[in-house]
């Protein structure tokens, strides 16, 4: 792939980590989109639909958690809805496409809640 110029180094950091995940049958791509706010989990399958999606806004909006809690906490109750969401739907593995964030903060929070319940990530 090609990395055009006129892009932002967000822009080329996604496009280098969206290329290498592949979600495969067996094994839909969890995508996390992290905002200064908010943190939004979506599962998506190898044709590119949304099999299931959560977020700590939703949550904090249908009051399932406090809004005192840090947002790495609220990521992690984030991950621990979603992980319950894939028991339900006998999804047991995961690839997961991080976009342009680095693992670490909320971002490995999520991913390490997701596989102590269960879920190979």
């Amino acid at each position: 792939m090609k990395i055009k110029h006129n892009l932002t180094n967000k822009q080329r950091r996604s496009l280098r980590t969206h290329k290498n995940v592949v979600a495969t049958a067996d094994r839909p791509k969890l995508l996390i989109t992290r905002t200064n706010k908010y943190i939004y989990l979506q599962v998506i399958n190898d044709q590119g639909k949304i099999l299931l999606s959560e977020s700590d806004e939703r949550l904090l909006h249908n009051k399932t958690i406090k809004t005192s809690l840090t947002k790495t906490a609220r990521s992690v109750e984030a991950g621990k809805a979603l992980a319950a969401a894939l028991k339900a739907k006998k999804i047991k593995a995961l690839a997961v496409d991080r976009g342009p964030y680095k693992f670490h903060g909320r971002i490995k929070a999520v991913v390490e809640v997701i596989r102590e319940n269960g879920v190979e990530v």
